[in-house]
């Protein structure tokens, strides 16, 4: 499983560095999870010992967001919506006026949607990189048995981005362009929001092999599209399928020429009606997280074939994991 995947970067794999002088400035959108529409959400900082309203989003669920660095956690509230508290953790050192991104989704108090949560850890990454040029990067955990390894690419013209669902723990990440190795640190992801700050100099190579033939590749994106999959009668994104899907959603961003059409599969346990319904709610639901990403509504289109074309014939366990799909093409309108 790997994605794209960034942090600030020192030389080699030094301590973490525990302590930040400067509060952060967030662009943040609060929106509604089940249709991705914005919404006026409240939010509020929570301290050692006090809590202080940090501001409230426009209409379109628009807010900056001054974070001072003593926050241990954020609170998001809005009226019929369930609220929520994620804590705070800030990477390394971030200068005074570093900018990041941030989406909250919000689920009403009666929703059924019960799939599509919160995401319980979330990394919003702020880009300082002195040459404009595509980065490829690549996060593995020093757990072994773990398997939440990431690794994606960064076009040029960096922005402040961020990902969804990254699973806690110690990770070591490298840096590289075309030809070689850049950056590599050792960073740490905790429970909650993390904010990282992300510095590459000019080009001084470092021994090892470029990561970005691994990263993903925007021009194979491109060409050959993504396959997500779910769980059995679930329409619940998964980690790793996030993670395309941000890949997917920069594409989207950088190319609006760019279509992609959207269609949902299952595999052909149970009752063919509900297993095209099954298919139809994957689909949409892949395509309200690009929109929660910034891709425009023209970019997407959906579509669903239930256990119609499968993946392979669902003579086995295996076989039927492959067919519970969603598949992404991108095509030049």
């Amino acid at each position: 499983m790997y994605t794209l995947l960034l942090s600030s970067l020192l030389w080699i794999y030094p301590q973490i560095p525990v302590s930040v002088h400067d509060d952060i400035f967030v662009m943040l959108r609060c929106y509604n999870q089940h249709n991705a529409s914005g919404l006026p959400g409240k939010v509020s900082a929570i301290f050692k010992k006090s809590q202080r309203i940090l501001g409230q989003s426009n209409e379109s669920g628009i807010l900056l967001l001054h974070i001072p660095d003593s926050t241990r956690y954020l609170l998001f509230e809005a009226e019929g919506y369930v609220t929520s508290k994620m804590a705070v953790s800030l990477s390394g050192k971030i200068e005074k006026g570093t900018e990041f991104n941030l989406a909250i989704p919000f689920v009403l108090k009666d929703s059924v949607n019960a799939a599509i949560i919160t995401p319980q850890n979330l990394l919003s990454l702020s880009f300082d990189i002195t040459e404009n040029e595509s980065l490829g990067f690549l996060m593995r955990n020093t757990n072994v048995s773990s398997r939440s390894n990431y690794s994606f690419s960064i076009p040029k013209g960096l922005h402040p981005f961020f990902l969804n669902d990254v699973l806690p723990g110690t990770y070591n990440m490298d840096a590289s362009d075309r030809k070689g190795l850049l950056k590599r640190e050792k960073i740490e992801i905790n429970p909650g929001i993390n904010f990282k700050a992300i510095h590459v100099e000019k080009r001084k190579y470092l021994p090892g092999d470029s990561l970005m033939a691994s990263a993903v590749s925007l021009n194979s994106l491109k060409s050959a599209g993504k396959t997500i999959y779910f769980n059995q009668s679930s329409y619940e994104l998964r980690p790793e399928a996030k993670i395309e899907l941000d890949s997917i959603s920069l594409l989207l961003n950088k190319k609006s020429e760019l279509l992609a059409i959207v269609t949902g599969f299952t595999d052909n346990v149970g009752r063919r009606d509900l297993n095209m319904a099954l298919a139809e709610y994957r689909a949409r639901v892949v395509i309200n997280y690009l929109k929660q990403k910034g891709v425009k509504p023209q970019q997407t289109t959906a579509k669903w074939k239930g256990p119609d074309l499968a993946a392979a014939p669902s003579d086995s366990h295996e076989n039927k994991e492959k067919n519970r799909r969603v598949e992404i093409e991108l095509i030049t309108k």
